[in-house]
């Protein structure tokens, strides 16, 4: 009996040192994308586990137990000051908006895919104990779920559009959860109720039909022929992160794979400078 439970105890020790080996997949090349999931990976390493992170920012300095498979140069990087001007669009544009996700998530994929450090690396013989891939455009990465073969947990670094609820059965109803490309409350009239339910029902179907097939076509490309309808991976997702929170973000109901991790990127508060630089309008204030 002591010899059984020593047994054990040394079992679990090996577990907790050798900690786990886990593949980190963020192919958006928008560095606020980044910025909420690059904090996670880091804390995984602190905690004893290999993180191996696919993405467009590779870390300056090595970090121990951090390995970074880098798409860097595969595709133009969305970190800029914007001009809020811009984002001003109209009841019309913002129908659109889906196309423009569907365009940016297509040459993820196709620069992403046929890059030289993934193609080394899907060549390899690694083995992982669980995955974490983001949700938003590029459901084509999805493919290393079934290349690997392991457990995968999705992470968005904003809501969760209409189209992953859908995927994940979590509840969208339109009656009084408001679209994520519409400018409305949880108050919503019949006439807002009737928009909230066309646009999910038109953006469902465009999803299906354009953005799912022209994923699945570049991850055939790349993983074997007996590759499964990328939809059916992600219904698979053991666990899903939202960048949100009821408290900023309008109360929703969530089924329990659903779990909110608003705020996880922000790190301990630092005490703010002895003088700080205000410049507006070509003007230097210093208080």
């Amino acid at each position: 009996m002591k010899l059984l439970t020593s047994g054990i105890l040394l079992l679990t020790f090996s577990l907790i040192v050798n900690g786990y080996n886990i593949l980190g997949i963020f192919p958006h090349p928008g560095k606020s994308h980044f910025d909420v999931f690059e904090p996670l990976m880091k804390e995984l390493t602190k905690r004893g586990h290999q993180v191996t992170v696919i993405s467009h920012f590779p870390q300056k300095r090595p970090l121990p137990r951090y390995e970074d498979v880098s798409l860097r140069n595969t595709a133009p990087i969305r970190m800029d000051v914007f001009d809020m001007n811009g984002f001003k669009l109209s009841r019309f544009e913002q129908y659109y908006d889906v196309i423009n996700l569907m365009n940016v998530g297509q040459s993820s994929c196709e620069n992403g895919l046929s890059s030289q450090p993934l193609k080394d690396f899907l060549s390899s013989d690694r083995k992982f104990d669980l995955i974490i891939t983001e949700f938003f455009s590029n459901e084509c990465f999805l493919g290393f779920v079934y290349r690997f073969k392991a457990p995968f947990i999705g992470i968005s670094s904003c809501l969760l559009f209409n189209w992953h609820n859908d995927l994940i059965g979590n509840p969208s109803n339109p009656s009084y959860i408001p679209n994520n490309f519409l400018p409305l409350s949880d108050k919503l009239t019949f006439l807002e109720r009737v928009e909230n339910t066309i646009l999910g029902i038109v953006q469902n179907t465009f999803v299906r039909i354009f953005m799912d097939n022209l994923n699945s076509k570049v991850a055939l490309e790349v993983f074997r022929n007996d590759l499964p309808p990328l939809r059916n991976i992600a219904i698979n997702a053991s666990l899903v992160l939202v960048n949100s929170h009821f408290s900023l973000n309008l109360p929703r109901p969530l089924v329990p794979a659903v779990i909110e991790v608003g705020g996880l990127h922000i790190g301990e508060a630092k005490k703010l400078p002895q003088v700080i630089i205000i410049e507006t309008n070509n003007k230097i204030f210093f208080v």
